[in-house]
């Protein structure tokens, strides 16, 4: 390809990228172009969005924010805890196969404190990094399955940019459309239908759990069982976390019990049972009906006596 040809081709791909994308103007990005400094400040789970998997209201790339190459990035995390879950913030670099959890920082110390555990609702964290590499990277949430779950959006390195700027897909579209089951979720609105769900969260299989700790056990049922919860649920409707929760009380929900109990019975059966192969959303549904079948009461006792003249077997 002749540079003519391929810079023809660059202007056309950026033209149908700035045609795609709006920009915007947030008051949580502020710059200083004499000194080229930019403070993004980022809130995991700022809202419903994406099943609250989300940077700032945006999530599976619907954000782009755009730095200058050289420029000093400082970014303000916090978790606003929309969804009762941990998360984390990571710039990674996309070309590197990300990870199931945690993730390795594309600039020295670009990430917050506790990566894979997560910052619980309300915690903050801050960090900064040079941006001394162009191209296109990610910001990603590392606490496990998050950012496959979608919690990611983009951040781009340029050399031609002057200023720091935001844009995103499907602003306006989405402002006027109720939110709806977001589509990371797919997998678990499939558990309410019957379907199999496709990788690469549920895909995960026995292994893949036991390389988990503790708390990131837990961290991914809780965020499993409200997304399924929504998908189950929302019908295109916003379904807050409370609600979610007081139709699990109620038994209204096909996974009803608690995280801690899931987890011990996983353990169980992955392990005691030798299932480790068995996909995770595959247990999951062999467990509940298990754990519902455990739970029936038990016959009346003189239902079951045989009648005057009547012959047991």
């Amino acid at each position: 390809m002749s540079a003519a040809l391929a810079a023809a081709a660059a202007t056309v791909a950026a033209a149908a990228l700035a045609a795609a994308d709006a920009a915007i103007q947030p008051d949580w990005m502020t710059q200083d172009a004499e000194q080229k400094v930019v403070t993004l400040k980022i809130v995991g789970s700022m809202d419903h969005a994406n099943g609250t998997m989300n940077f700032n209201g945006y999530g599976n790339g619907e954000m782009t924010v755009t730095v200058p190459f050289g420029w000093l990035v400082k970014v303000d995390f916090s978790n606003g805890g929309f969804g009762a879950l941990p998360h984390s913030l990571a710039i990674i670099d996309p070309r590197k196969r990300p990870k199931l959890q945690g993730g390795d920082p594309a600039f020295p110390a670009a990430t917050t404190i506790k990566l894979v555990q997560g910052l619980v609702p309300g915690e903050t964290d801050n960090f900064e990094f040079t941006a001394d590499k162009a191209g296109r990277f990610l910001f990603w949430c590392g606490v496990p399955s998050h950012g496959q779950n979608g919690m990611w959006t983009n951040l781009v390195i340029s050399r031609s940019a002057r200023a720091a700027q935001v844009t995103v897909k499907g602003k306006e579209k989405r402002k006027a459309e109720a939110p709806s089951a977001p589509r990371p979720l797919a997998a678990l609105a499939s558990l309410a239908t019957g379907t199999t769900p496709p990788p690469p969260l549920l895909a995960m299989n026995g292994h893949d759990w036991a390389a988990l700790g503790e708390q990131e056990k837990l961290a991914l049922l809780r965020g499993f069982l409200i997304g399924a919860a929504w998908a189950e649920k929302g019908r295109g409707k916003a379904v807050s976390p409370e609600a979610l929760e007081a139709l699990r009380q109620q038994g209204q929900l096909r996974f009803v019990f608690v995280p801690e109990l899931y987890k011990a019975r996983l353990e169980d059966f992955y392990f005691y049972r030798d299932q480790r192969r068995l996909p995770l959303y595959e247990a999951l549904r062999r467990i509940e009906a298990q754990i519902r079948t455990d739970n029936r009461p038990p016959p009346d006792p003189g239902s079951a006596m045989p009648g005057p003249g009547s012959e047991t077997r």
